[in-house]
């Protein structure tokens, strides 16, 4: 048996997914994955499971495009359409005919950050929950993000992620992550420290570690995962690097001293559950 699958459609929603995904594979041969065409090829670094086939739609007319794929597997009898997210629910309707997964008894006493409480929507609109979110995420280490890790770890790697879609964050934001690039570029710590910054380059042009600092901006999201992983400290706005960060130190499986998320819209560190 096969499924499509549409939820929100930004690329931190897409990561979000990531374990729902992933879990979904024990109960479907195939799983359809609707997503924009502008992340597609951060997705296909991101799933990359030969059963998981993504479906790329224009994001000018998003919801055409959904009702013009979905509308004919409504009547196909081995093909579920899971829908899951407050934008598309009432629009579209769930179909769920897999026994094994209507089986499926969700786990209790998950919780996550009532910033992030979108993602539990997510889970639960589909009959899944948060510990699937937190013990199924993963991304899987490629030549490529093995290879950016091990040309510099031998620095103690600070992670950071400034900006989110849209907008690079409001004023408080701003100053905050300035205050940390600060921190590890201009005083005492600056050759202690490396800071990789996925958004934008923080040395300056005549820094010695701008050149190769340089070749770590604005990378595909997967090749991140080995610095994710290994870094000494982690800073991220809540945007798409934070939807990573989240389940990876739920479960223990980052070596960070620190790890702070920043709320968006005024700043302040979201706790972590």
């Amino acid at each position: 048996m096969n499924t499509y699958f549409l939820s929100h459609n930004c690329l931190g929603d897409n990561i979000a997914n990531i374990g729902a995904i992933r879990f979904l594979l024990n109960y479907y041969e195939n799983i359809y994955f609707i997503c924009k065409k502008n992340y597609y090829d951060n997705l296909k670094l991101l799933y990359v499971d030969h059963r998981i086939h993504l479906i790329p739609i224009d994001a000018s007319h998003e919801t055409d495009e959904y009702r013009r794929i979905l509308a004919p597997i409504y009547q196909q009898s081995d093909m579920d359409i899971l829908v899951s997210g407050y934008c598309f629910t009432p629009f579209f309707e769930r179909k769920i005919t897999n026994t094994k997964l209507l089986n499926h008894i969700k786990a209790k006493h998950c919780r996550i950050q009532s910033r992030f409480d979108f993602i539990r929507i997510f889970y639960e609109d589909i009959g899944l929950d948060l510990s699937i979110f937190y013990n199924y995420f993963n991304i899987d280490s490629s030549v490529s993000s093995r290879y950016l890790y091990e040309n510099i770890k031998n620095y103690n790697i600070i992670f950071m992620h400034t900006q989110c879609s849209g907008d690079a964050g409001n004023e408080t934001c701003r100053h905050i992550f300035n205050g940390i690039i600060s921190k590890y570029t201009t005083s005492d710590l600056s050759t202690d420290y490396l800071v990789i910054c996925s958004d934008h380059n923080v040395y300056p042009l005549t820094h010695q570690y701008y050149i190769l600092v340089n070749q770590y901006v604005n990378l595909p999201v997967a090749y991140y995962i080995d610095i994710i992983r290994e870094a000494k400290n982690i800073y991220v706005i809540d945007s798409c690097f934070s939807t990573i960060v989240l389940p990876l130190m739920n479960t223990g499986r980052l070596k960070t001293n620190e790890c702070q998320i920043f709320h968006r819209e005024d700043g302040h560190v979201i706790d972590f559950p």
